[in-house]
């Protein structure tokens, strides 16, 4: 895996939702500097760019090979995508005159593979784990305090109408991802929502560090 290309990486947070990637963005943008905006999708979004279906005999369709067939290399896309999101946190770190930026995006652990295509070895990831049945029941509480599922939900519960199992299930999937990521980029830590909260200073001294 190539290093980061800049001199300070952005910091991307990844974890199941509800895991305390709110709690970390939160910490993270009180550094002086370190800017962590709120929720901006941007992520999520690029990620959903590089969508693709698949059809018989291996047909792929989708914008990276639409536009190769128009002449544009692959690299190239996804550099540009990369540069576009970028330089809005470019922007926004110095809007707020900070020298870095963090981003975190609510359920960004469920475009894993978009954003680690597009992102692997341009940033540094801080990757959140926390207990599968604590995850469940706090992501239960969101929807039914909300009165509503987001798109990345409506799969599991069509395939488990139990709500609990629904999110017990998409907790699985993205936290196998986000540990797959951790263990395999030299470039991510990881850390545990119980160590965080149980000793604040020594998890947080181990993760500047690393930055």
């Amino acid at each position: 895996m190539s290093a980061p290309t800049r001199d300070k990486p952005g910091v991307v947070v990844l974890g199941s939702p509800r895991s305390g990637t709110t709690l970390l963005r939160r910490l993270l943008d009180a550094h002086p500097n370190i800017a962590c905006p709120p929720e901006t999708y941007l992520l999520n979004a690029a990620a959903r760019f590089l969508h693709e279906d698949r059809f018989a005999a291996g047909l792929r369709i989708g914008v990276v090979d639409g536009l190769c067939f128009a002449g544009f290399e692959e690299d190239e896309i996804l550099a540009r995508l990369r540069a576009m999101v970028f330089g809005f946190l470019d922007d926004y770190a110095a809007r707020v005159g900070k020298p870095r930026w963090a981003e975190k995006t609510a359920f960004g652990a469920f475009h894993i593979g978009g954003i680690r295509r597009l992102f692997e070895g341009h940033v540094k990831f801080v990757c959140i784990h926390r207990h599968g049945l604590d995850v469940a029941a706090s992501l239960f509480d969101l929807v039914n305090k909300t009165g509503g599922y987001v798109d990345e939900l409506h799969d599991y519960l069509r395939r488990f109408p139990d709500p609990l199992e629904a999110m017990a299930r998409a907790w699985v999937d993205t936290a196998t991802a986000v540990a797959d990521l951790a263990d395999e980029d030299e470039h991510a830590i990881s850390l545990r929502y119980e160590d965080l909260t149980a000793d604040p200073l020594r998890e947080f001294s181990r993760m500047f560090e690393f930055l």
